[in-house]
């Protein structure tokens, strides 16, 4: 009886194959023909790069297809032909070859480029999205999304990077146990009516990205599909209540009202082995002055002051010492001091409790461990400023 079932389910293999790859080995354009979108690229056996293009999308319909790639902004429409299981847009000019097609999926090799590329079909969204709607949505507000079996929270920036369509963001992960900071980059772009948002893969893949289709927003909440070989699922992100205009006022007042010095300082946690972390050290989410950091002795042992000032710059120093300074803002949420230093970008300091006289804030700081090593440790200070 066993053996019956293996061999009908060998004949069921077979007689599916067949249906997508027929026996002489002429790929069904029907099965091609639809939308899809790249989700996962790597490099064939024996080549190597950087190069990749994640976020691709073709579009096969009656022998001719549109490629759309969302950094730049670029529509290219071919006619193309079928020969077995090879793409090609003349007689001597190959597109890629097909080396898998199924209803849910689409690999094909780009020879040129030696890269294999994972595609998943584009299902069109039943709503009407407004890019411009998301693009405020997503930079008016502070936003969590799921993250393993809790939340992280992301900031996105209305800034560009390069090229101009791409945007910074940043993402925290933020518990009774650690508090961790991303930098990342974010996009919105708009085909045949469906709305995308690309999303830096967080934590810790600044170089790769996700992407999703968006669904449905309102006020509070942004409904969206992931693509992804691991997920298809539907997730959302989900505003984070602001301050009222007047709340925000007082509590912006309220942090610079004056210099504010150390208290006591609280170490919460220990981040080791950053070059692995963090392998660009210009996205390390720390204050710091220069590469000569401080031991965490000499740190604990100055009498710093925090001074945020009206219009809008801040400094950490005291008369001898100079650890941080540029501009600050109060995020709208009033959770978070956002700090754009003048020389090694921004980070955060979170504010967990204030009152009339004391301002108590969570911060990473690079520290070094000893005079012997220049290798640097992330402290995750909470600090009682008064």
């Amino acid at each position: 009886m066993e053996k019956t079932k293996v061999k009908y389910r060998a004949i069921l293999i077979v007689i599916l194959g067949i249906m997508i790859f027929p026996s002489y080995g002429q790929v069904d354009s029907q099965a091609l023909e639809k939308q899809w979108i790249a989700v996962k690229c790597r490099h064939a056996p024996g080549s190597e790069g950087i190069t990749t293009i994640e976020g691709n999308i073709l579009s096969f319909n009656n022998h001719s297809f549109e490629s759309y790639f969302f950094w730049n902004d670029s529509l290219v429409e071919h006619a193309y032909m079928l020969k077995e299981n090879m793409i090609k847009i003349n007689d001597s000019l190959e597109f890629g070859e097909i080396l898998n097609l199924t209803v849910d999926s689409l690999v094909i090799l780009d020879k040129k480029a030696t890269m294999i590329t994972t595609y998943l079909p584009i299902t069109n969204s039943d709503h009407k999205v407004s890019k411009r709607k998301l693009d405020t949505l997503l930079t008016n507000n502070f936003w969590t999304k799921p993250y393993s079996d809790g939340y992280m929270q992301i900031d996105f920036w209305n800034y560009s990077a390069f090229p101009p369509k791409i945007k910074y963001c940043n993402a925290f992960i933020d518990d009774e146990y650690e508090l961790s900071q991303e930098s990342g980059y974010w996009s919105t772009f708009n085909y045949n009516g469906n709305i995308f948002l690309s999303l830096s893969r967080f934590p810790w893949s600044f170089y790769e990205t996700d992407f999703y289709q968006i669904h449905d927003i309102d006020s509070s909440e942004i409904t969206m599909r992931i693509y992804s070989v691991n997920s298809n699922k539907s997730i959302s992100l989900s505003a984070v209540s602001n301050l009222s205009d007047h709340k925000y006022k007082e509590l912006k007042e309220f942090i610079n009202s004056k210099d504010w010095r150390i208290n006591s300082i609280q170490e919460t946690y220990q981040y080791y082995g950053l070059e692995n972390r963090w392998p660009d050290e210009s996205i390390i989410p720390i204050i710091r002055q220069n590469k000569d950091l401080l031991l965490k002795k000499e740190f604990l042992e100055k009498d710093l002051i925090y001074r945020f000032s009206q219009d809008s710059t801040y400094s950490i120093s005291n008369d001898n010492y100079l650890l941080s300074e540029g501009k600050w803002s109060l995020l709208k949420n009033g959770d978070y001091i956002s700090l754009t230093n003048y020389h090694y970008g921004f980070s955060y300091l979170k504010i967990l409790a204030y009152n009339n006289d004391q301002l108590i804030i969570r911060q990473l700081i690079a520290l070094k461990e000893s005079k012997k090593t220049h290798e640097s440790v992330i402290y995750d200070f909470i600090i009682n400023l008064y």
